[in-house]
């Protein structure tokens, strides 16, 4: 795996807000966790795509740890993610809808692709799979590549999908969905951990 660089890495959690929202699921999984109750699980999570969370994000690769502050609004197709903190230095705004993404970084300049994927490509020369990590922060696989699970409690613990390793080490409950409040994303030696303080949308407080 090439070198991924810090602002790198932020391209590629941060415009994982595209593309895949409403595509049909393809899901793969074994017989012995594909049960009525996460079946459906998983329709609710599907269907939860107007959303903002509010979290802390650290990036290690090797010996190099940083760490930023994350605003993420998403309304369906369109979002609009800020980041600040120390990683973020004078800040960096990702925004966009179906067939457009564009990421403006302080200091350094604005990128624009048609797909989170092309912009990752034309800033990294990697191609890496960012749109599956909306599932993945609801708590679901991407419903277009085989995964494997590890559920309990109708919940994911632990999912392995297109070489990444996530861990859902926290849930909240915020009275009518449950979802995830901490969890660690790895693949070779790049590990992102993200702690989410609060999620909101326009019917759940």
């Amino acid at each position: 795996m090439k070198a991924v660089t810090l602002r790198g890495v932020a391209v590629l959690l941060f415009t994982a807000a595209l593309a895949g929202c409403s595509v049909a699921p393809k899901v793969q999984m074994t017989d012995a966790v594909e049960t009525a109750v996460w079946k459906q699980h998983q329709q609710v999570m599907m269907a939860y795509d107007d959303w903002s969370l509010y979290a802390k994000v650290s990036f290690r690769q090797g010996n190099k740890i940083n760490t930023a502050q994350m605003n993420w609004t998403q309304k369906q197709q369109d979002y609009d993610i800020q980041l600040s903190g120390p990683f973020g230095q004078g800040g960096a705004r990702i925004y966009g809808t179906e067939g457009y993404v564009r990421i403006d970084i302080a200091g350094e300049g604005s990128y624009s692709a048609v797909s989170p994927e092309r912009l990752v490509y034309k800033t990294l020369g990697l191609t890496l799979p960012v749109s599956q990590i909306i599932y993945w922060v609801r708590g679901i696989p991407s419903p277009e590549e085989p995964y494997t699970p590890f559920i309990e409690q109708n919940q994911l613990k632990n999912l392995h999908q297109s070489g990444w390793q996530i861990e859902y080490l926290r849930y909240a409950d915020n009275g009518k969905l449950t979802l995830p409040s901490k969890l660690k994303l790895v693949n070779d030696d790049l590990q992102i951990a993200m702690v989410i303080k609060s999620w909101s949308d326009q019917t759940i407080d």
